[in-house]
């Protein structure tokens, strides 16, 4: 799990280089546009308000937040590790906000999995009743699909540059 969640337009406000009324317009924005709204730093820049250098470091002040906390999960580390090295060497390709939103669905999906999985041990215990079974089928097909769902963002990151982390689905069980 990742602890502290701040977000980047938030980090970027905290650093001085926007306003809060700024950010709320681009985030207004984004909510307008829906489903494939561009992302909060693509916004604040296309409109001027900040650079490539200042979004790189609110970036690497959210990796800073996930490598530093306690509940950080010890795969997501090493994705953010990843990241951070891909940014301060420049890396191209896959934009930086992308590549957290990416580590902060890796992290959802993994936190899913292993409460399903507990979920499952528990079911077990219980099989007598048509459905605890039709529930146990269920969550099979959650994982599944969840661990799918990890595996095609392993494919993006790879995709764009990002080094293959484990062969995937490590640490998965």
């Amino acid at each position: 799990m990742i602890g502290k969640k701040r977000r980047i337009g938030d980090i970027l406000m905290e650093l001085g280089h926007i306003t809060a009324a700024q950010l709320g317009e681009a985030v207004a924005e984004q909510k307008q546009a829906g489903e494939d709204a561009p992302l909060i730093g693509d916004i604040l820049k296309e409109r001027g308000l900040v650079t490539d250098k200042e979004l790189d470091e609110a970036f690497l002040i959210s990796l800073g937040d996930i490598l530093e906390s306690p509940d950080t999960d010890r795969f997501v580390k090493q994705l953010a590790r990843l990241s951070a090295s891909f940014v301060k060497t420049g890396g191209a390709g896959l934009s930086k906000e992308a590549l957290l939103a990416i580590l902060n669905r890796i992290d959802y999906l993994k936190n899913r999995i292993e409460r399903l999985q507990e979920s499952q041990i528990t079911l077990r215990r219980m099989r007598q009743n048509p459905l605890i079974e039709q529930q146990l089928v269920e969550n099979e097909e959650q994982v599944a699909e969840t661990a799918r769902k990890i595996q095609m963002l392993y494919e993006d990151l790879k995709a764009h540059g990002m080094p293959d982390v484990n062969g995937g689905l490590t640490g998965i069980h």
